[in-house]
This record gives C-alpha cells, structure tokens and sequence, in this order.
C-alpha cells in the first residue's frame, strides 16, 4: 500500500482497509460454515475455527508494533 501524508490519502487507505477487511471476514464466516457442513463440530468447530478467526486480530496487533 502506497505512504500517505494527506488527510484525503489517509482517509482514502482507511477505507480500502475497511473493506478489504469486512471482505475477509465475509469469507471467513462463509467458509466456516462451509467446513463445518463436511467435517462436523469437533476439532474443526472447537480448535480450528477459533484460532482462524483470532488470525487477524493477532496480525494486526504484530502490524502495530512495528
């Protein structure tokens, strides 16, 4: 993503950011439900699930302490 020192170029990453990831959690959710039709609720629902869902957060917490 390009560097930005402008009010509107900021304002501009903002939203790509936004969308981009309300599109990622939009998959997410959807895949989800999707593998839990074809394995079924245990390890998948209990172990896998959770820990795909806290990826972003945990990359985004990484990202900010550059």
């Amino acid at each position: 993503m390009p560097c930005t020192t402008t009010a509107l170029g900021n304002m501009f990453l903002i939203i790509v950011y936004g969308y981009l990831m309300f599109l990622a959690a939009t998959y997410l959710s959807s895949g989800s439900e999707l593998l839990l039709e074809i394995l079924g609720p245990g390890i998948v629902g209990g172990l896998f699930l959770p820990a795909l869902g806290a990826l972003p957060d945990a990359m985004l917490i990484m990202g900010k302490s550059d």
